[in-house]
């Protein structure tokens, strides 16, 4: 740009030197014609006419045209002329005419290539139109300059082009790429953009949602010393309840990142379920059974007899045999018809009910030895020996 506003200035001057020449030929008088009378003699009149009224002034040498004047400053040194003995000014006419189209187009041309220059700078400077030639040739306007940078938007990845020193936020704007107020820009905004730079935008949106959710019922223990120790009984079922909750849901590309209850309302309150927890020691099944007390040994044929002699076949000696006698001499006194009012344990082990002893035998109501048989696998696998579930009928009262 600035090559060719050299040029064009150069060509302005040229021109018009060349018409001020042109003029001067056209203005010159011939010798002897009827031209030169005329003008002889008006300059005659002039000068008698106003010999009294001005002084002589000196004569003006008329300045020569250089390449570092604009031709407004040429024009002003040579539209005066002085001449000894008159102070008149002359006018050129026919070199005035002229010298006024050449001035318009050098001034249009010179016009044109310094605004060009001027908006071309971006450090805020712009070359005044009146400047002349040399002052313009020597201004060098920053170069514009396009660039590519890419963008990552909404699942995309596309290339856009702007100008070099544009801030991110300009190049994005320009691009068509609008911002919400909570996006996320992988740049700072306010950066001057580069060629090449990489820009990620994560879309963040926030959205109120409302959920239905379930309020579970608790369980709530109550002792009651009614009942046998250990035994439970709901006395107040429990009921779910049901709500309405409200999220503000935070969302990165689509995908949710956070959630937080903004409000809560309860449709229908929960109701807890309330179960009564039995208190109530065992009574000694011996204490409601009429029994024989025991001898100091088993009468041959008895119960206990025949219980003595089954302990063997499962490995368990004389001792484990004092062992069970004191505890079926508790729970039924060695009665195969006994039962217990309260619970309904029936027979010398107190099988409760009393038809579990139906897998020993079909005739467990009245045969002792179907239910000795009976009551010791039920020991074997559940305390493991006599001596066991005699301690923890001793702890508890029942086994």
């Amino acid at each position: 740009m600035g090559k060719h506003s050299v040029n064009a200035n150069e060509c302005a001057q040229v021109v018009t030197l060349e018409m001020i020449r042109r003029d001067a030929e056209d203005t010159a008088l011939k010798p002897g014609s009827r031209r030169a009378r005329r003008e002889a003699e008006r300059a005659a009149a002039r000068a008698a006419k106003k010999s009294s009224e001005t002084k002589a002034v000196p004569m003006v040498r008329q300045a020569v045209v250089s390449t570092d004047k604009v031709f407004a400053e040429y024009m002003n040194e040579h539209l005066v002329v002085s001449q000894a003995g008159e102070t008149e000014i002359h006018l050129k006419r026919g070199l005035f005419r002229n010298a006024h189209a050449a001035v318009v187009a050098l001034v249009a041309v010179t016009s044109i290539f310094s605004v060009a220059a001027g908006r071309a700078s971006f450090d805020g400077s712009v070359t005044p139109a009146y400047a002349n030639a040399a002052v313009v040739a020597d201004v060098k306007p920053t170069t514009i300059e396009k660039v590519n940078f890419t963008v990552t938007v909404d699942g995309k990845t596309a290339t856009f082009e702007a100008i070099s020193g544009v801030t991110i936020a300009q190049a994005l704007d320009q691009a068509g790429i609008k911002l919400g107020a909570q996006d996320e820009v992988s740049v700072p905004l306010n950066r001057s953009l580069s060629a090449g730079t990489k820009i990620t935008i994560a879309r963040i949106v926030t959205k109120t949602i409302t959920e239905d959710f379930v309020d579970k019922f608790a369980n709530r223990d109550e002792e009651d010393d009614t009942l046998p120790k250990g035994e439970k009984k709901i006395v107040t079922p429990g009921v779910d309840g049901e709500g309405k909750r409200t999220f503000a849901v935070k969302y990165r590309d689509g995908e949710e990142i956070s959630r937080e209850v903004v409000a809560e309302a309860i449709v229908t309150a929960r109701k807890d379920q309330v179960t009564k927890v039995g208190t109530k020691e065992q009574r000694d099944a011996a204490a409601d059974i009429a029994a024989p007390p025991a001898g100091p040994a088993p009468t041959p044929g008895s119960a206990r007899a025949i219980a003595q002699e089954m302990l063997v076949g499962y490995g368990w000696g004389a001792d484990q045999f004092s062992c069970l006698d004191r505890l079926w001499q508790r729970e039924s006194g060695w009665n195969a018809h006994a039962m217990n009012p309260s619970s309904g344990a029936y027979g010398i082990p107190q099988s409760l009910p009393g038809s579990k002893m139906a897998s020993a035998g079909a005739d467990w109501q009245t045969n002792p030895a179907t239910q000795i048989r009976w009551g010791l696998g039920y020991i074997q696998g559940r305390y493991g020996t006599p001596c066991g579930a005699w301690g923890h009928s001793q702890s508890v009262g029942w086994y």
